[in-house]
C-alpha cells in the first residue's frame, strides 16, 4: 500500500489546487437591503468632484441645473436592472428608481454605480420620501444654512433619520430635480439636526411642548439656540 501513497498525495494536490483557482460565482443578491437603506458595500455613495462649496451658486443652485448633468435613460436603466439582481429585487423595473444616493442637487456623481440605486417607490421610506428629504437639504445648502460637506454626509449616511423632519405637506419635485425654497419659517434639518424645535423642546426625533415630558430615548432632534 505504501508504494501507491505517493500518488494519492498528488491527486489530493492537484484537487486542491484546482479548486483555489475556480472562482465561485457571486450570489444574486449580492447586495441587502435594511429598511429601505441601500447596503453600504453595494452602495456608498459618490459625489461630482465638479461641485464644490465655493461654486454651489454656479452649479447646483442653478435652476434646471441637474439636467444638464443627468445621465440618459440608456445608461441608468441597464444599470438599474443589474443593481435589481445584484440585491435580489423583483418586478417590474417602473416599481423602483434608479436614484442617486447623493443627489445630483446637493452634488452626487451622475454615473458612478457606486452612487446608483434601484431604490423602490414602495411606501414607507420610498423612493418618493426620499425626494423630498433631496429638496430639503438642496433648499438649505442653497439658502448658506447647510455646508454643501454636512448634506452630502447626511443623505448617505441615513436619510431616513432626517425624514421626520421634513414637513409631510412638502410636495417633492422631480427626483433629484432643485426643489421650491422652503419658508425660513420651518423647522429643518441643519448641521446634523434631523428637526430643530424652535417653540418646543426637543424629544427623540421630534419636537413636544416645552410642558411635556419627554419618553423618547435621545434622537436626532434638537433645541433651537
Amino acid at each position: 500500500m505504501s508504494k501507491h501513497l505517493p500518488l494519492v498525495w498528488c491527486f489530493a494536490l492537484a484537487a486542491l489546487m484546482l479548486s483555489a483557482c475556480i472562482t465561485p460565482p457571486l450570489s444574486t443578491s449580492a447586495c441587502v437591503s435594511i429598511g429601505g437603506l441601500p447596503d453600504r458595500n453595494c452602495t456608498p455613495g459618490a459625489i461630482d468632484p465638479r461641485v464644490t462649496q465655493d461654486n454651489i451658486h454656479q452649479t447646483i443652485c442653478v435652476s434646471g441645473y441637474t439636467t444638464t448633468v443627468r445621465p440618459p435613460t440608456s445608461y441608468t436603466t441597464p444599470l438599474k436592472v443589474k443593481q435589481m439582481t445584484a440585491y435580489g429585487w423583483t418586478g417590474s423595473t417602473s416599481d423602483y428608481e434608479e436614484d442617486h444616493l447623493i443627489p445630483l442637487e446637493v452634488g452626487g456623481n451622475p454615473t458612478d454605480p457606486n452612487n446608483l440605486w434601484p431604490e423602490p417607490y414602495a411606501e414607507p421610506n420610498g423612493a418618493r420620501d426620499k425626494d423630498r428629504v433631496e429638496n430639503l437639504l438642496h433648499s438649505r445648502v442653497c439658502s448658506g444654512q447647510m455646508t454643501l460637506a454636512d448634506a452630502q454626509s447626511l443623505i448617505a449616511t441615513n436619510w431616513e433619520a432626517l425624514e421626520s423632519g421634513v414637513p409631510a405637506d412638502t410636495t417633492p419635485s422631480s427626483s433629484d430635480e432643485e426643489a421650491t425654497p422652503t419658508p425660513a419659517a420651518v423647522n429643518t434639518p441643519t448641521q446634523g439636526c434631523c428637526k430643530v424645535c424652535t417653540t418646543g423642546k426637543a424629544c427623540g426625533n421630534g419636537c413636544i411642548s416645552k410642558s411635556d415630558t419627554c419618553h423618547q430615548p435621545p434622537g436626532c432632534a434638537c433645541n433651537a439656540n
